[in-house]
């Protein structure tokens, strides 16, 4: 476990979308047991209320304060990138070249990467997924909606949802739809009903030794293509 968790302020900037840049928050942990070994990484999509150009928005979110609290209960590196305020939501194909570009920078195990996200972030991860499962071993999205018709793009990945049965942001039957759309797929897809919470499920979840140790034990069984 790593018991300090302090994040680093970076930009990051694509080369294949003309003026696309990406600040991001970026966590090195010191606490690995060997070095050299190379770790598993987490990337975390904020929700709508923290788009914009000031990182302490993204700081100030739940998984960052979370784990600012908690510590981070395995080694690994986390990646909480800011959407612009001018956009609706994540662009998948932007995220798509960001974990490129970490994987081989940071000399992550292509095998164990993983995206969480609350809200429009839970929504992105969906979105990430679709086309870039390939990327991933696993997703956590919270409170968020997917896109039952292209749930059978899904049905190898192992996905934890979890969602309050008293939202009023983003109703619980949004989510539940999308939890049958997968389940009918025949996928290994979790879904988790939190009884009496509304949308600001993320303390609940991000603090839950169960979703962290089952995190740390998915690992893609085909190697990742550069």
């Amino acid at each position: 476990m790593c018991k300090t968790v302090k994040f680093e302020s970076n930009v990051w900037s694509s080369t294949s979308f003309r003026e696309r840049r990406l600040p991001y928050l970026l966590f090195k942990p010191t606490c690995a047991t060997t070095t050299g070994t190379k770790l598993p990484l987490l990337l975390y999509l904020h929700g709508a209320g923290s788009k914009g150009e000031n990182l302490q928005l993204v700081e100030q979110s739940v998984l960052p304060q979370t784990l600012a609290e908690t510590g981070l209960p395995f080694p690994c590196i986390v990646v909480c990138p800011q959407c612009p305020g001018s956009r609706s939501g994540w662009q998948p194909d932007l995220l798509g070249e960001l974990l490129d570009e970490l994987i081989t920078a940071l000399q992550i195990d292509p095998s164990r990467v993983y995206a969480t996200g609350i809200s429009m972030g839970g929504r992105g991860v969906y979105e990430l997924a679709y086309d870039y499962g390939d990327r991933l071993a696993a997703i956590v999205p919270l409170c968020a909606f997917g896109i039952p018709n292209l749930a059978p793009r899904l049905r190898q990945l192992p996905i934890w949802a979890f969602h309050g049965d008293q939202d009023e942001v983003l109703p619980f039957a949004r989510g539940q739809e999308m939890a049958e759309a997968l389940q009918a797929t025949g996928s290994p897809a979790i879904f988790t009903r939190l009884e009496g919470l509304h949308h600001d499920i993320g303390e609940t979840v991000y603090r839950s030794k169960e979703m962290w140790e089952w995190l740390k034990g998915q690992q893609r069984t085909k190697e990742f293509s550069e």
